[in-house]
C-alpha cells in the first residue's frame, strides 16, 4: 500500500497515511477537526531492478540478453518439435 501525505487546514500539521489509492482522509486525528486534511504531492517511488553501468546502452543489454538465451530457445523449439499433439 502506498504511504500518503496530509495537511491540515485547520492546524496546518502534516501527517502520513498508509491506505488504498482510492482512499482518502478526511479528518485531522491531530486537532479532531473533520474535512480539513488535503492530499500532498508526493515524489513518486522508482525501483531499479538491476545493477547496470549507466553507461552501456539499453540496446546493449538487450542484445546481450538475447545472445545469453539464444541456445535455451533453440533447446527448447528442438523439444517442441519432438512432441506429438493430437
Amino acid at each position: 500500500m502506498p504511504i500518503y501525505k496530509y495537511s491540515c487546514g485547520n492546524c496546518d500539521e502534516t501527517t502520513t497515511a498508509l491506505h488504498l489509492s482510492n482512499e482518502k482522509l478526511l479528518d485531522c486525528e491531530k486537532c479532531q477537526h473533520s474535512g480539513s486534511l488535503t492530499k500532498m504531492l508526493g515524489r513518486p517511488l522508482v525501483y531499479k531492478t538491476h545493477n547496470s553501468d549507466p553507461a552501456e546502452e539499453t540496446g546493449e543489454v538487450t542484445k546481450q540478453f538475447i545472445e545469453e538465451n539464444r541456445e535455451i530457445l533453440k533447446q527448447q523449439q528442438q523439444e517442441a518439435e519432438k512432441k506429438t499433439y493430437e
